[in-house]
């Protein structure tokens, strides 16, 4: 789960106006990323205003391998700095972080990015979305097998009368998966009913958590959780995610 922290301002060092920082929270409009002008280091900087205690950072859709995540009490000193290695997910074919942070409690996150030569030979770096999490709930059991998912592009169908059709693609690569507990201790029920709190339009991060951080997907929930008492004390239950979260099925964006 992931909520909107507050921002008093994101400035980047290298930005094209068409691409400003400020897209970075569109979380619901991934496409509209952030872009520098140039491929040597470039900082950006996320003001919270306050000291944040951060769990972990979320990097969506970038065009390079190499980054730093850094804090800082003051935007001066920069104490804290942690090098991530960014991946592509095969599934979606971006490239993706899920960055776990430990100890970071600043008013200050610097997002530094390496001089690099961009994985799509462009003359820019690009950022889809970042997100900052605070507030992280891990299952105590984990779901049972099988774990489905698949990834399917956005597209419009248009059916002509004389037969034809055509179809139009809308976007990326969508992740969307599903998991299940045939049998759950009655005790971890509550962890479910925390995820179907979350209303429908409201966004979270899914991370698979399996040592791969390209795993990460900003979904939203698209059905109800179900339980069934098997017997006493044991219940079972599924849902389902993508770039959306699902009855314990998710669709990501």
């Amino acid at each position: 789960e992931f909520r909107r922290v507050l921002f008093r301002s994101i400035t980047a060092d290298s930005e094209d106006s068409t691409y400003p920082a400020s897209n970075l929270i569109l979380y619901g409009n991934t496409k509209r990323h952030w872009r520098s002008q140039v491929v040597t280091e470039v900082k950006i900087v996320f003001d919270y205003t306050s000291a944040k205690t951060l769990l972990a950072v979320a990097l969506f859709d970038c065009n390079f391998t190499s980054v730093y995540i850094e804090g800082s009490a003051d935007d001066i000193t920069y104490g804290f700095s942690q090098l991530f290695a960014i991946s592509k997910d095969e599934r979606t074919q971006r490239y993706d972080l899920y960055a776990t942070l430990s100890a970071f409690n600043y008013r200050y996150m610097r997002i530094r990015i390496p001089a690099q030569t961009p994985v799509d030979s462009a003359t820019y770096f690009r950022i889809g979305t970042v997100v900052s999490l605070d507030i992280l709930l891990t299952l105590t059991a984990n779901p049972s097998y099988p774990y489905a998912y698949t990834t399917d592009e956005k597209t419009t169908i248009n059916q002509f009368k004389s037969g034809g059709r055509e179809v139009v693609n809308r976007g990326d690569l969508l992740w969307k998966g599903s998991f299940q507990w045939p049998a759950l201790e009655v005790a971890n029920e509550p962890e479910l009913w925390t995820l179907n709190s979350l209303k429908k339009d409201a966004k979270l991060i899914f991370y698979e958590n399996n040592s791969d951080t390209s795993k990460a997907y900003i979904c939203r929930r698209i059905s109800p959780v179900k339980v069934a008492w098997k017997q006493f004390q044991i219940v079972s239950r599924s849902e389902e995610h993508t770039s959306e979260l699902q009855s314990h099925s998710f669709i990501s964006y």
